[in-house]
């Protein structure tokens, strides 16, 4: 007598309630993220470090930073955009609390490409700040083998302004990744 097993197969969508992971066996089969939308894929990431301390006086609307954390890269995808990672190690070295904004330009040359939009920041007397603010770009669009220069400012915001001491506990990076 032969018997034949005959595979049966079942809509996916008929399957309800939980599965035990517990209960699974044998090779399961691999991910595919093809479908996945709105996922950034990091192309590239270059990091510029300075150890030194940039003692500023903030009273005009943009000043630069630290030209010592000028970063370049070179474009991989005209279609990518540009994530900025700014960690300012900084402190309020004036007794008055200070409101400024912080933002990146993108330079290809001397030509001004984009500016991120300004992250508010308030420091209150003697206030250290060790956190990364991150900045996010828009499509750049420019052909591959580019380079940009992110640079990253402050300026006075709607109150007090004063003098700050970025790099006054450790070192001030600007990291910057090209997403596709």
């Amino acid at each position: 007598m032969t018997t034949t097993i005959t595979s049966v197969g079942f809509d996916a969508s008929q399957l309800t309630g939980n599965i035990d992971a517990t209960k699974l066996t044998g090779a399961l089969p691999a991910l595919d993220g093809a479908a996945l939308t709105n996922v950034g894929v990091m192309l590239q990431q270059v990091e510029t470090t300075d150890s030194g301390s940039a003692n500023i006086d903030i009273d005009t609307p943009a000043v630069l930073i630290d030209s010592a954390l000028n970063t370049d890269i070179t474009v991989k995808s005209a279609s990518s955009s540009l994530r900025i990672w700014f960690h300012p190690s900084t402190e309020n070295d004036t007794d008055i609390t200070m409101d400024l904004t912080c933002f990146a330009r993108i330079y290809s040359g001397s030509t001004l490409i984009a500016t991120t939009i300004s992250v508010a920041l308030s420091w209150r007397n003697n206030d250290v700040n060790s956190g990364t603010i991150i900045f996010n770009s828009l499509a750049h669009g420019l052909a591959i083998g580019t380079v940009l220069t992110a640079k990253v400012y402050v300026g006075a915001g709607s109150a007090n302004a004063g003098n700050i001491e970025f790099g006054q506990f450790g070192d001030i990076y600007v990291r910057v990744e090209e997403i596709a």
